[in-house]
C-alpha cells in the first residue's frame, strides 16, 4: 500500500466465512475472534489509501456478518451467492443496501448451466431486485467455469437485450 495506496480505487480482501445453508461459525465467535482483525485491516487499508473501498469476498451464507461487516469497515461484498441461505437479493439491498455495495448475484451453480433465457431471466431479476439507485455490481457469484456454455457467458453480457 505504501507504493500504489494512491492508485488504488478497490482493495480486495478475502476471507470464506459461509457454507451453502450457514455461517462457518457464530456470529458471536466471528466477533469475539475475527471481527477485530478485519477492523485492523481495514483501519490500516484506510491509513494508506484513504479514498479506496475494501471489498470483503466472503461465500456462501454470510447474512447474519453482514452488519459486522459494515461495522468493521467494508464498504462491498463479494460475492452474492443467491443460492445459499438466507442471502435472498431483495431483502439483502432492503436492508444493507444504504450501507454496502453488493458484487455478484448470478448463480453459477445452477442459472448459468440453465437456458439462455434462464440467464435472461437471473440477470434481470437481480438488476431489478439490486439495482434501484445504485450500489450494485451485476457480476456472476463465482468465477465462469468450463461448465457454464459459451451461450450462456454471451447472454450474461448481452445486458442491453437481457433488460430490454
Amino acid at each position: 500500500l505504501d507504493a500504489v495506496g494512491e492508485f488504488l480505487q478497490i482493495v480486495e480482501y478475502a476471507d470464506d466465512l459461509g457454507t451453502q445453508s450457514a455461517p462457518l461459525i457464530s456470529p458471536k465467535t466471528y466477533r469475539a475472534l475475527i471481527k477485530p482483525c478485519h477492523i485492523r485491516i481495514t483501519q490500516s487499508i484506510r491509513a494508506k489509501a484513504p479514498h479506496a473501498k475494501i471489498m470483503l469476498h466472503s461465500c456462501g451464507s454470510v447474512r447474519k456478518f453482514i452488519p459486522d461487516f459494515i461495522e468493521a469497515g467494508f464498504d462491498m461484498l463479494n460475492p452474492i451467492q443467491t443460492a445459499a441461505g438466507g442471502m435472498d437479493p431483495a431483502e439483502l439491498k432492503v436492508e444493507f443496501g444504504d450501507d454496502l455495495v453488493f458484487l455478484g448475484g448470478v448463480d453459477v451453480q445452477q442459472k448459468m448451466r440453465g437456458s439462455v433465457e434462464t440467464v435472461q431471466e437471473e440477470v434481470r431479476s437481480l438488476i431489478q431486485a439490486m439495482g434501484e439507485g445504485g450500489g450494485y455490481i451485476l457480476a456472476p457469484s463465482h468465477n465462469f467455469g468450463d461448465d457454464v456454455p459459451v451461450e450462456n457467458i454471451l447472454a450474461f453480457f448481452d445486458v442491453d437485450r437481457t433488460v430490454a
